[in-house]
């Protein structure tokens, strides 16, 4: 019977979950740990990397960039966070927030 090795990036997956999901204002924690649960699996190395350098921004940045639609600065990667901005008309309603 053959073992089936672990993805070495597994563990940073799951720890990427959590800390999208555990961030503290419950608007970004709904956005980035949606789209974190739907899209981690299958994340490689540049989008794992992508992502926590998005997180390791503060909460009012995030809020402003996703919810309020300002413009994120230029190193910032565009593309997920126009990702993100799709989970957050697709599954929430913040009028209800």
């Amino acid at each position: 019977m053959m073992t089936r090795m672990p993805d070495p990036l597994d563990a940073r997956r799951r720890r990427l979950v959590w800390r999208a999901s555990h961030r503290g204002m419950k608007e970004i924690d709904l956005i980035v740990g949606t789209y974190a649960r739907r899209e981690a699996k299958a994340m490689d190395e540049a989008a794992l990397q992508s992502f926590e350098a998005l997180l390791d921004n503060t909460d009012a940045d995030l809020y402003d960039w996703l919810v309020r639609c300002l413009t994120p600065p230029a190193d910032a990667d565009h593309e997920l966070i126009e990702a993100l901005k799709r989970i957050r008309f697709e599954t929430h309603s913040y009028d209800q927030i």
